[in-house]
Parts: structure tokens; sequence; C-alpha cells
């Protein structure tokens, strides 16, 4: 590894998505994306969406759930299933995050 970093990997495909959606906040914010510590993430916030677009293209989800996985993503919550005006994209939010957990879990950046 580059000078004694150590990548550390997410926990969940939620924590991915919310790391994504808050450097793109930042990027739109006049931000750069640097690393400036010794611990650094397994891949890149662009990575992380290119991810979810393979997954939208190969239709394992869809634009409803790009949708709720945007609107939430920079909200920085999950849907509440237990609110009646958010269970439909909460379950939305469930299935696009188990499915681009598989693909993180298979690309080495989400621990399996």
């Amino acid at each position: 590894m580059d000078g004694g970093s150590t990548k550390v990997l997410f926990l969940s495909a939620e924590e991915a998505w919310f790391w994504f959606t808050r450097c793109q906040l930042a990027r739109w914010e006049g931000a750069r994306i640097e690393s400036t510590t010794k611990s650094e993430r397994p891949c890149g916030p662009d990575d992380i969406y290119r991810w979810a677009c393979e997954l939208y293209r190969a239709r394992a989800i869809g634009p409803a759930h790009m949708e709720v996985m945007a609107e939430y993503g920079f909200l920085e919550r999950a849907p509440d299933d237990h609110l009646d005006s958010e269970i439909i994209a909460a379950a939305l939010w469930t299935e696009g995050m188990r499915r681009l957990e598989g693909l993180l879990i298979e690309k080495g950046v989400v621990q399996p």
C-alpha cells in the first residue's frame, strides 16, 4: 500500500452510498475530493455511482430504485418503513441496497 496507508472497507452498501452522496454534495459546493489521511477507502466515490449505474444498465435495479437512492442518499437517511408516506420508498431502498451490497462485496469494497 502507498506509504503505509490502510484501506478501510465499508460496513454496508448504505455506508458506501451515503459516503458517495456526501462527496458529491461537497463537489457541488466546490470542494476537491482528496485523501488527507493514512486511512483511505478502497475505491473512489465515483466508483460507487458507476457500480450503481452498472446495476441499472443490467436491469437489476430500475429508475424508481435510482430515484429513491438519490433522494434519500442526499437526505443522508434511509426511508422509514413505519411512515405510510415512505413505505414504497423503503422497499425500493432496501432492494436497491441489497443488490448494490452484493456487487460491492464482489468488488471488495464492502465487508462480506
